[in-house]
């Protein structure tokens, strides 16, 4: 097993919650230790009190038996409590976490398949797999005590009984190791055939894809493709469970003799009169007990074992590091820009040779509008991704103001650059919070935001929009979480615009603004554009004419 790895993960559980991890390790000790109190109290029980029938005596065993039973269950309880909350917790925690990393990969990450399968493999398993090996370990921390104080407890009267507990128990912990590998395997393998049976089923459930389907009657061929890999997903994990539950079988069959044979040396010894009644309960219970803890040992090891193959996954993502990063000592961003220059660049997007730009020059300056026009697939938008460094180009560079971008922070020219996109994100929020989130960071209850709200929506002819809906700006958007407005794709365009207008940053793009716009709406935002044109710097790429 992977040491380290064991080691980063409870590093992770105790990061989420320190105290948490702390009384989960006291409880199972605790909790391992009070099984064996019981089983000497058992035996002085049988001994003291029933043989010598001393009423007393057993009153007082039989009242201790019961503390130690009561104090055992609250225990267990409490750790129960204690498990469930730090499993919330660490739910809460690791979902955060792969979020994160997810919201630092560079764009290019998302155009991998294999990049896809990792992600999806990392949260499938990121709620889960990690307190899985937390359990796995307290619980083999428990069984090893336990066991420790039964193998002393045989060990005094009967090394057969010790040597046959020990290898009665390494038959099932192969068969769970086996079972282990062969899950991690089969889930590694199908995890595009999982994904793909996500998909086929958003398909079917998802507002966004609704209209289509319905209309062109695609839900009974999206169904039918779901259940045809759910079928066969199901049938290879029905003979892996079947195959490894045949060899559980025969390890309970192994398990069964060695419990006959221990008992048939214990009865032998004790009608010899080796042992006291009493004796030959608690070693007869030690043995079962032990082959209990033992039987919970294998399980922890293996899933240990299981969970750590999983975890790997998690890791995995979490260890990748963008490529796209802001320089160490970033340069500060000119207050007043003057060019945007794009400087013999060259781009092929990740996994494929074929540029989409080969050594493209253009010049754009604050004070007139540059005009981008070209054919589907002629690397227009692309400009855009590069201009944000969403990618960086292959070869060649992009100034601003005679500065490489790559020499400033990304989050000063993210900031400064805000670009009107051809996918049309209209978020599941009120209009109002749709529009600050062109510039968060100044969002809030302010005059001057207000104002700066409503030349956003006059500039982008959203009014009659917002007029129209009785809440205006505070009217939400989308029906999956209220029973708000679902706007037309003109309407989203806009209502985009807005946000981008919002923004206020000294460059602006436009791609393909007007697409879903009017006659009437294009021609009075075109005559706003040329009128923002002479205060900033502005791009407006479009099709060819």
């Amino acid at each position: 097993m992977n040491l380290k790895l064991i080691i980063r993960t409870f590093q992770l559980i105790r990061a989420c919650d320190r105290k948490g991890f702390l009384w989960l390790t006291v409880l199972s000790v605790l909790s391992a230790l009070l099984p064996l109190a019981n089983l000497t109290v058992l035996q002085r029980l049988v001994d003291v009190g029933l043989e010598e029938k001393d009423f007393g005596q057993v009153l007082i065993y039989i009242i201790a038996f019961a503390v130690i039973f009561f104090v055992s269950r609250c225990i267990n309880a409490y750790y129960s409590a204690k498990q469930e909350i730090l499993g919330q917790k660490f739910v809460d925690y690791t979902s955060n976490m792969v979020q994160r990393q997810s919201a630092i990969m560079d764009l290019s990450y998302y155009d991998s398949a294999d990049n896809h399968d990792r992600l999806y493999r990392a949260q499938q398993e990121a709620n889960i797999r990690p307190l899985q090996l937390l359990n796995n370990s307290i619980k083999l921390f428990k069984s090893a005590i336990s066991i420790i104080g039964i193998v002393a407890i045989l060990a005094g009267s009967s090394l057969w009984a010790v040597a046959v507990l020990f290898v009665t128990v390494i038959p099932a912990f192969v068969v769970r190791l086996i079972k282990s590998r062969k899950l991690y395997q089969f889930n590694k393998e199908r995890t595009v055939h999982m994904r793909r049976s996500h998909y086929l089923s958003s398909l079917v459930t998802s507002r966004g894809y609704a209209m289509e389907v319905k209309a062109r009657g695609l839900a009974g061929f999206f169904c039918r493709k779901f259940v045809e890999i759910r079928q066969e997903l199901r049938g290879m994990m029905r003979r892996i469970i079947w195959k490894m539950t045949a060899y559980d079988m025969l390890c309970s069959l192994f398990e069964a003799v060695s419990v006959l044979a221990v008992t048939i040396i214990l009865v032998k010894d004790t009608v010899a009169g080796a042992y006291s009644i009493g004796t030959f309960v608690m070693l007869f219970e030690a043995f079962r007990k032990g082959q209990s803890f033992f039987y919970d040992m294998t399980v922890s090891l293996a899933g240990i074992y299981d969970n750590l193959l999983f975890i790997s996954n998690l890791f995995d993502f979490m260890d990748i590091k963008p490529k796209v990063l802001s320089p160490e000592v970033p340069e500060e961003f000119p207050s007043d820009i003057e060019s945007v220059v794009f400087d013999n660049v060259r781009f092929s997007y990740p996994g494929s040779e074929t540029p989409v730009l080969e050594n493209f020059c253009l010049t754009a300056r604050k004070g007139e509008m540059t005009r981008i026009e070209g054919p589907n697939g002629f690397g227009k938008t692309t400009l855009v991704k590069l201009l944000l460094r969403l990618y960086d180009p292959t070869a060649g560079a992009i100034f601003i103001n005679g500065v490489d971008i790559r020499r400033f922070s990304l989050e000063d020219l993210r900031r400064n650059v805000s670009a009107a996109f051809q996918e049309l994100n209209i978020f599941n929020f009120s209009i109002r919070e749709n529009i600050e989130f062109g510039d968060l960071a100044s969002a809030g209850e302010n005059p001057e935001l207000e104002r700066r709200i409503a030349e956003s929506v006059r500039l982008s002819e959203s009014s009659s929009i917002i007029n129209s809906y009785p809440d205006g700006l505070d009217t939400m958007v989308g029906r999956e979480f209220d029973n708000g407005v679902v706007p037309s794709m003109g309407q989203r365009q806009r209502l985009c615009l807005a946000r981008h207008f919002y923004s206020n940053a000294p460059i602006m793009v436009f791609d393909e603004p007007t697409a879903w716009m009017d006659a009437k709406s294009r021609a009075a935002f075109m005559r706003h554009l040329e009128g923002l044109s002479r205060e900033k710097l502005v791009i407006f790429i479009s099709h060819v004419q």
